[in-house]
């Protein structure tokens, strides 16, 4: 009995010290452990933060583009209706300057032959200048309904090109460079003559 007591404080340092030695290794261990789980936890909340913060940013952009093509759209609208208001009033100054050189006619073919040729040659030139006005109203019209259907296209295109970007590739670039610029440019249509004025009316 009294050796195993004297071989149980023998070795009983030597199972304490191992008992520290663990302790330490084991704590040790944890907090590494512990300190890898707050690096991942840090990083993963940065990048979240860095994702977050690339979102806000996008989400910022987008506002400003909107924003953007809204205020286009706005002034887009307001000169086309400018445009439309233009041309209804040129389209009443022609209807009232052919009502004019009708009436004009009518007063011509109603003059009595005996009436001086004073009174005859001012309602002719009276006609001849009514002519003339009406001539010059439809190509201001034409002119008219060319820039109106020129401005429609190019904003028609702008908003195409704005909205929905479609990237192209870099060996067909110069083919979709000139694709793009044959569907944008408008057809304008070609002013009438002064002789086929004539001719029509």
């Amino acid at each position: 009995m009294e050796g195993y007591l004297w071989l149980l404080l023998q070795t009983l340092p030597l199972i304490t010290a191992a008992a520290v030695v663990f302790f330490i290794l084991g704590w040790r261990w944890s907090t590494q452990d512990n300190r890898l789980k707050t690096q991942n936890l840090s990083q993963l909340t940065g990048n979240e933060n860095v994702a977050a913060e690339t979102a806000r940013r996008e989400r910022d952009e987008t506002k400003n583009l909107e924003e953007k093509v809204r205020q286009t759209l706005a002034q887009t609208q307001a000169e086309l209706k400018e445009s439309q208001d233009q041309q209804t009033l040129l389209q009443k100054e022609v209807l009232r300057l052919a009502d004019a050189l009708k009436q004009a006619q009518q007063n011509i073919v109603s003059l009595s032959p005996v009436q001086p040729p004073t009174l005859k040659t001012e309602t002719t030139l009276l006609l001849e200048q009514e002519r003339q006005a009406l001539i010059q109203a439809r190509q201001e019209l034409d002119q008219e309904r060319a820039t109106l259907h020129a401005a429609q296209e190019i904003w028609r295109t702008e908003q195409a090109a704005k909205i929905a970007p479609q990237p192209t590739p870099v060996a067909k670039k110069t083919r979709a460079t000139k694709t793009a610029a044959t569907k944008t440019s408008p057809k304008t249509k070609k002013p009438r003559t002064k002789k086929s004025e004539e001719s029509a009316s």
